[in-house]
């Protein structure tokens, strides 16, 4: 099963996280860096670190641990031992709403 996400997710405050952002988020909750992201995705390093901040604007947060644990407990990213989330039921991405 491919855990890594592929879609967007549209935000309450009506701002949507993007399918590469999320991406990012996914292997920084598995505790990888942002050079090891880039190697993974076959992206700089920057531009990593770029997809990461703009993740944390958008969710309202100060770092890529807080945006991440967001992303996992919404369901909008799997997580090694958790149960799968909203976005795992079959809807589409773009349709999960959550109240941060």
């Amino acid at each position: 099963m491919n855990e890594t996400p592929t879609s967007k997710v549209r935000l309450p405050n009506g701002l949507e996280l993007r399918r590469r952002e999320l991406e990012c988020l996914h292997w920084v909750s598995r505790g990888k860096s942002s050079m090891d992201i880039g190697s993974i995705l076959g992206i700089s390093r920057s531009t990593v670190e770029t997809y990461i901040a703009q993740s944390c604007a958008k969710l309202g947060v100060r770092t890529r641990v807080e945006a991440a644990v967001i992303a996992v407990k919404s369901g909008w990213i799997a997580h090694e031992g958790m149960a799968p989330g909203p976005s795992d039921d079959g809807a589409p991405a773009e349709d999960i709403h959550t109240g941060l």
